[in-house]
């Protein structure tokens, strides 16, 4: 699966862990197992996202962002929620994911505002800093 995860309730986080070639159905499928076996819970927790050396995100176009935003538009229509933040760990960021991540900002600003690349885990974290449960 190149795609796990896990809640690290200790920091409110939901930690994807990503590897090999992640498709647009990997991560739709995801997130709805994630929604679904928190009982919605989850939609009201920052997001770590880290990516092994190698992932690849390329099948991913504007198209699968597209089909993905509105997975979660349907959840958040569900299970209302406050901004979350989300951090992409890659190493280094500018590769493929740094690109899907400017051209999701390009078509949705809005994500760039909660939404930062970093290199290492530990910059993310402190970046993603807990705050108060939401």
């Amino acid at each position: 699966m190149p795609i796990t995860y896990e809640i690290d309730s200790a920091r409110n986080l939901i930690v994807y862990h990503a590897s090999g070639i992640v498709t647009p159905k990997d991560a739709i499928d995801v997130i709805d197992r994630v929604v679904t076996t928190t009982n919605g819970k989850a939609m009201h927790l920052d997001i770590l996202f880290l990516l092994d050396p190698g992932a690849s995100v390329s099948q991913i176009d504007m198209e699968a962002i597209q089909r993905i935003k509105s997975r979660i538009e349907t959840w958040v229509s569900k299970y209302p929620r406050a901004p979350i933040k989300c951090a992409i760990v890659s190493s280094p960021p500018e590769d493929a994911v740094g690109e899907l991540w400017r051209a999701m900002t390009d078509f949705d600003p809005a994500i760039g505002e909660h939404t930062r690349t970093f290199r290492t885990a530990s910059e993310a974290y402190a970046w993603l800093r807990p705050g108060p449960q939401r």
